[in-house]
């Protein structure tokens, strides 16, 4: 017999069975003795009466086997046997009744045979034996996020090529572009199953998935298992996400403790940006105020809204527009056009329009070549400064077309020289096989003579454009309300130099010279 829990004990003849003969015996004795009308019986024969019966029932009670009780935990995963001994000559414990109780019970797994061979031989009773374990499901192991960048940026100082430490460079900025990956994400486990002593699965617990450090700007990949930028920008990590920010603010001055900038989308400079400094930048480039010596690059447009001194040594250079207030002792080399309050002394090269009409818009010394136009209040002054005004063909377009011209030249010359060399050896071909370093000679000539000859065509192709743009100045045009005298004009091909004041006149090329409209 089998049982699950322990207030389960079936047993023989118990103390309050014997106590209920004897109170039967002692009953039916004086029944007996009142209906006799017999002198009282000593309480000593009462007892020795009870036991009598008591002694007469047990040898007649029937013998009791050992007992298996069964207990199972509450996870299933450990199974306990505890026999209850024999009574009245029953059957003493086996092998047999303990594999009975457990199958009785649909135990099947993890039985341990040397355990219940030890209770069988050593007739362990009443003591509580595990005898059938099952195997524990395994967890899965935890998601992970294993980052390609570093959560915290460290100041590093770049080392130029003479061994020298840069100062200006502190690396505080990590550009990436739209799709970089910023961090690998790995999936939590799916654990393994276990299985109870039932023989039944059980179901492993997940791993835990990692938190994953997701910004603004920033993406999953469609497999959920990279973490992606969505926008160029600088990478950041902040309130336990990376994120990236498209606009790099500065909210004090470009010093030391900022060092040279380098950023792949806008930057904003709420202070200054001090003299040897510098800023690149893929996007706009705003200062809020003032730059003394530095240089900044913009694919974009600038725009400073104080001005610029470049000290002789600084530089504006953009693929846009500039905008700003003063401009002095600086180098300028724009693709778009230039608005500026003042220019003074400062060597300017524009690609599209010059418009200094500001409170005082005046262009005073140094050189300005414009490709379209230039209007201003006062170009040169009183004291006889040489201002030069180049329009039609700027200082970029005529240096373009030197270096386009000088490449066309290197590339003709090289062509002529493979095309010798081949003939040469294909000559050789005819008559006897090559060495095999000449083959691989001829091959090399063979691939790159196609190459050469795109080159070619595309550098002649580039340089017919400049040559348009440079011979065009039918747009050109100089608008002006005071022009000093020591002023030299070039427009097209034609130059003059001004030797009396000028006002509220128009200058434009027509017929190989340069004509005046005055208003």
């Amino acid at each position: 017999m089998s049982f699950k829990g322990e207030g389960n004990v079936e047993t023989g003849l118990t103390g309050s069975n014997a106590t209920a003969m004897r109170e039967k015996l002692r009953s039916k004795f004086l029944n007996s003795q009142e209906s006799c009308q017999k002198p009282s019986v000593p309480e000593e024969s009462l007892h020795d009466a009870a036991a009598a019966a008591e002694s007469s029932d047990a040898l007649q009670a029937e013998p009791l086997d050992a007992t298996v009780e069964v207990y199972v935990d509450r996870d299933r995963l450990k199974a306990y046997v505890r026999v209850l001994p024999p009574k009245h000559g029953g059957a003493e414990i086996n092998r047999g009744m303990l594999d009975q109780a457990l199958s009785s019970e649909n135990i099947i797994y993890g039985i341990e045979a040397q355990s219940l061979e030890a209770i069988a031989i050593q007739k362990r009773y009443m003591e509580k034996t595990a005898v059938a374990v099952g195997k524990p499901p395994e967890a899965g192991e935890d998601g992970e996020v294993i980052d390609c960048f570093e959560r915290q940026k460290e100041l590093k100082f770049k080392e130029l090529h003479n061994g020298l430490i840069d100062f200006k460079t502190l690396n505080l900025i990590t550009a990436v572009e739209a799709g970089t990956v910023i961090c690998q994400i790995r999936p939590p486990g799916p654990g393994r199953p276990g299985k109870d002593v039932f023989g039944e699965a059980i179901a492993p617990p997940q791993g835990k998935a990692a938190f994953i450090p997701q910004g603004y700007n920033t993406i999953l990949s469609s497999d959920g298992l990279q973490l992606l930028a969505s926008e160029t920008g600088n990478l950041v990590f902040k309130n336990n996400k990376f994120a990236i920010d498209r606009i790099f603010e500065v909210r004090g001055n470009v010093d030391n403790s900022i060092g040279n900038i380098d950023f792949p989308g806008d930057v904003q400079i709420l202070g200054d940006v001090f003299e040897g400094f510098s800023i690149k930048a893929k996007g706009n480039v705003t200062v809020y105020g003032r730059v003394e010596g530095a240089s900044i690059f913009s694919e974009g447009s600038i725009l400073l809204q104080s001005g610029m001194n470049g000290m002789n040594k600084g530089e504006l250079v953009a693929q846009g527009n500039l905008a700003s207030n003063y401009l002095e002792n600086c180098t300028i080399r724009i693709q778009g056009d230039i608005q500026a309050d003042s220019i003074v002394n400062s060597n300017v090269s524009c690609n599209g329009s010059l418009l200094v009409t500001g409170k005082r818009g005046a262009i005073l010394g140094g050189s300005c070549s414009v490709h379209q136009s230039i209007e201003a209040k006062s170009i040169g002054g009183r004291t006889n400064l040489l201002t030069t005004i180049v329009l039609g063909a700027t200082t970029e377009l005529i240096s373009e077309r030197l270096k386009v011209a000088e490449e066309i030249e290197a590339l003709e010359n090289s062509l002529e020289y493979l095309a010798k060399s081949l003939k040469y050896l294909e000559t050789k071909l005819r008559s006897t096989q090559l060495t095999p370093e000449r083959q691989k000679i001829y091959d090399a000539m063979k691939r790159e003579k196609p190459i050469n000859l795109l080159k070619q065509g595309r550098l002649r192709r580039r340089l017919e454009e400049i040559n348009l743009q440079i011979d065009d100045v039918s747009s050109s045009r100089l608008k002006c309300g005071e022009i000093f005298p020591h002023t030299r004009i070039t427009i097209g091909n034609a130059t003059m130099t001004t030797h009396t004041l000028l006002k509220q006149c128009m200058m434009y090329y027509s017929e190989g010279e340069i004509k005046t409209i005055y208003d």
